[in-house]
């Protein structure tokens, strides 16, 4: 569960997760005071670290070695108004066609690949 606190101060966010507090903000040309990663970059930064969590655990599995494991995430808006998600992986060792295909296979079932796919939400006043 996350819970989000906003006050008077343009659009400072401070939000609440089980073990950790984080920090989101929009940018001064937005009207914030940059004090902390848009909600967008937030996104961003967890699909891009649950995406090298699961690539790292199954090559744990496997006893591949991917030494440093880099996953980017780039989000591209259309004229449609619709969204996706560039992500592209990169990694020091020399990994052969069938070891990247099979990670490419696996970085879409990392659970917040999964859940951005399901495209579901309810949002209700309490």
């Amino acid at each position: 569960m996350a819970k989000a606190v906003i006050s008077k101060e343009n659009y400072f966010t401070e939000v609440d997760l089980e073990f950790f507090r984080v920090m989101a903000d929009e940018p001064e040309s937005a009207g914030g005071k940059n004090k902390g990663p848009k909600p967008t970059e937030l996104l961003d930064a967890a699909l891009a670290s649950c995406t090298s969590i699961t690539l790292k655990m199954y090559a744990d599995r496997k006893e591949w070695n991917l030494g440093e494991l880099s996953v980017e995430v780039k989000r591209i808006n259309r004229a449609n108004g619709s969204t996706y998600f560039k992500i592209r992986l990169a990694s020091s060792e020399n990994l052969s066609k069938e070891q990247k295909d099979k990670l490419l296979e696996i970085s879409e079932k990392c659970p917040v690949h999964k859940l951005l796919n399901q495209n579901e939400m309810k949002t209700e006043w309490v």
